[in-house]
């Protein structure tokens, strides 16, 4: 039994002493517990206060970064140009960092700075209905390429194409919200030297000139991709011109497929010569948004040895790329920015301002479908009719249509247009004969309007224009072959290649000729007749007879005049591009008449007779002469007939008597004496 007892009093104790290790161990747990609990609240205090410090300080070197990129401003506005660096600047007196006034230590600053100011592109994004103007100086531009897409879509495109080349845009209202956009492009071109002084024959009016050589392009959607199509600075303005689009696309100067833009196109042709003999340098250049904002991306290349695109690896006077690291204490902070180098201008946004006019463009409010609200207080349009606007030029230097509605629901008003000073350059050659034979000359004649001074291109000997705007020039073709001609005029306004003229220079064939005596080879004739010569050619330009006198005529008749007894020959010889020729020989034999006279006496009476042959006489055919001597003195009596008859006249009688022939045949009959006396004298 006491065992028992004992052994009772005993579970007690230890019942007592097993509760208090127990509550010393919640104790102890608890102790650990909360004891982590203050490590892990300590840690999470102490990481909260390093993250508020790593802010502060990333704040710090943010603002060092863009106080940096502030400097950089101020730099390049000052004339700066590159510079890379993490050491003192010394364009900033060496002072880069922002110094704590508290207590003198450099805890926050800008450390590397690196400055591009002629990046081999200009990016810009562009809101909606706004544009960036910017400047570009750079002589030896080529062609500029844009690049754009939806500021809001890098990745698909809805095509957008005019109504015709110069019809309206699409109105806005309806177009997807993923369409691309149309990018509105204008350019300015300065010609070198410009600025300093006025080309002589040409007006001072610095405003007039820009105007002359801007050219304002409208750049649509056009699905194809790859290469893009372009267009010629000197050619039309105010065009259409389609940019190949596709997703994902090439930048097609680099041809970097990471970083490009979904449509493409290009300006041709920058540096031509619009002055004389100068090229443009300088140019502004005008970006408008249409349809939605835009991403866009320019470029530019010039022409190399080969003929083909070299990219130009700095634009100049557009925009810089500077990159600035910010440093608080141990964090950094690190911006790239694009910063203009020229100052934005902002122009009406609905201006067009192409070669041929400017056509301004005024909102007016929509009060309700098909109402519009009073604009009669704006003295600038009053007086005009609304219309559904600004008209667009087609290129030649005429108005054409109207523009379509770009802003949605509101309706654009069209001022007249101002007629520019400089027309449109155009060119015309003619030429005449454009048919020859070789050694022989066509005159040349080109009309220009719009220009200062034309080339000619082309030929085998040259054309010679000597620069002038309007002029002629003979060329002689010493070959045969077919050569071409053209004009290249150049102006203020552009350029312009005349129509082609052709002259076809032949080898000339070889001249004939050939010649008839009174239509046939050959006549007999006698003495003192004449004959008729006649003569015709072909591919002669001259002949010259043989016997006769032909004058140059290349055909023509002749008398040979009276000719003598005898055998006569007759020809013609022609010239002409192919040489010369002698015609056959005509022959002309002239006989002589022959004739017999006797004369006798009977009584007072002398008569003469006889005969020619051929039996052809003159009138008169007989003629006599007498001669008397007598008491009464001499005298001599002469006329026609064959009979004389001395009557009652005393004296001495001598007689003859000529019989005459047609031909010049006479024959003098013998000599007949008589006498008797008495009578009278």
């Amino acid at each position: 039994m006491l065992t028992i007892s004992m052994f009772k009093k005993g579970n007690k104790k230890d019942a007592k002493k097993q509760s208090g290790l127990v509550s010393l161990i919640v104790v102890s747990i608890l102790a650990v517990v909360l004891g982590l609990i203050a490590v892990g609240f300590s840690q999470l205090m102490d990481r909260e206060a390093r993250r508020a410090l790593d802010n502060e300080l990333s704040a710090q070197a943010y603002y060092a970064a863009i106080s940096g990129l502030n400097d950089a401003r101020a730099y390049l506005a000052a004339g700066g140009t590159d510079f890379s660096g993490c050491t003192n600047w010394p364009a900033l007196g060496n002072q880069y960092f922002v110094s704590d006034l508290s207590n003198g230590s450099n805890i926050a600053k800008y450390s590397c700075v690196s400055i591009d100011s002629s990046p081999n592109d200009l990016v810009y994004t562009i809101p909606e209905d706004q544009s960036v103007t910017f400047k570009i100086s750079q002589q030896n531009i080529n062609r500029l390429y844009f690049g754009w897409e939806n500021a809001n879509n890098h990745s698909t495109f809805v095509p957008l194409t005019p109504s015709g080349t110069t019809g309206s845009l699409p109105q806005e209202p309806g177009l997807p919200s993923n369409n691309a956009g149309l990018l509105e492009t204008s350019v300015y071109a300065v010609p070198f030297g410009y600025t300093t002084q006025v080309p002589p024959g040409y007006p001072s009016d610095s405003n007039a000139i820009l105007n002359t050589l801007a050219r304002t392009y409208f750049m649509y959607p056009n699905s194809g991709g790859g290469a893009p199509g372009g267009i010629d600075y000197t050619q039309k303005n105010g065009s259409y011109v389609p940019g190949n689009c596709k997703s994902p696309n090439v930048d097609p100067v680099t041809g970097s497929n990471s970083d490009y833009r979904l449509c493409n196109t290009y300006i041709d042709n920058l540096n031509f010569n619009g002055v004389n003999h100068t090229l443009n340098n300088v140019y502004y250049v005008r970006l408008t948004a249409r349809y939605a904002p835009l991403n866009v991306k320019v470029q530019a290349t010039q022409l190399n040895g080969a003929g083909g695109q070299t990219p130009i690896t700095g634009i100049s006077d557009a925009q810089a790329v500077v990159d600035v690291t910010g440093q608080g204490t141990d964090v950094l902070q690190r911006i790239r920015a694009r910063i203009d180098l020229t100052k934005a201008v902002q122009q009406p946004s609905y201006e067009i301002q192409s070669m041929a006019e400017v056509c301004k463009g005024f909102d007016v409010e929509m009060v309700a479908q098909g109402v519009y609200g009073d604009a009669s207080n704006d003295p600038s349009i009053s007086g005009y009719n609304y219309n559904n606007a600004c008209a667009f030029p087609d290129g030649g230097g005429n108005v054409v249509g109207t523009g379509g509605d770009l802003s949605g629901p509101s309706v654009h008003h069209g001022l007249p247009p101002v007629t520019n000073p400089f027309p449109l350059v155009t060119a015309q050659l003619s030429a005449a004969p454009t048919t020859i034979y070789t050694g022989q000359s066509s005159t040349l004649t080109w009309i220009s309007s719009g220009a200062n001074s034309c080339s000619g291109v082309g030929g085998g000997p040259g054309l010679n224009t000597g620069g002038a705007a309007n002029g002629s020039a003979t060329i002689t073709f010493p070959t045969s072959g077919t050569y071409t001609y053209h004009v290249h005029c150049t102006g203020f306004s552009g350029s312009d290649d005349s129509n082609p003229v052709t002259i076809t220079v032949n080898t000339p064939p070889p001249p004939t000729a050939q010649i008839r005596i009174n239509g046939g080879f050959s006549v007999t004739l006698w003495n003192g007749q004449s004959a008729t010569l006649s003569w015709s050619s072909s591919n002669a330009t001259t002949c010259a007879g043989n016997g006769f006198a032909a004058g140059g005529a290349t055909s023509g008749s002749a008398s040979t005049g009276a000719l003598s007894p005898g055998v006569h020959n007759f020809s013609v010889t022609c010239s002409g591009p192919g040489g010369s020729v002698t015609s056959n020989t005509v022959v002309a034999v002239v006989n002589l008449q022959t004739c017999t006279a006797t004369a006798t006496v009977s009584g007072t009476r002398a008569t003469a007779s006889g005969s020619c042959n051929p039996a052809a006489y003159q009138t008169p055919q007989w003629t006599y002469v007498v001669t008397i001597r007598s008491a009464c003195g001499n005298d001599t009596y002469s006329g026609p007939g064959n009979i004389f008859d001395s009557g009652i006249e005393a004296g001495v009688f001598t007689a003859t008597f000529t019989i005459h022939g047609l031909y010049n045949g006479t024959s003098t009959s013998n000599t007949v004496s008589w006498s008797h006396g008495g009578g009278v004298c």
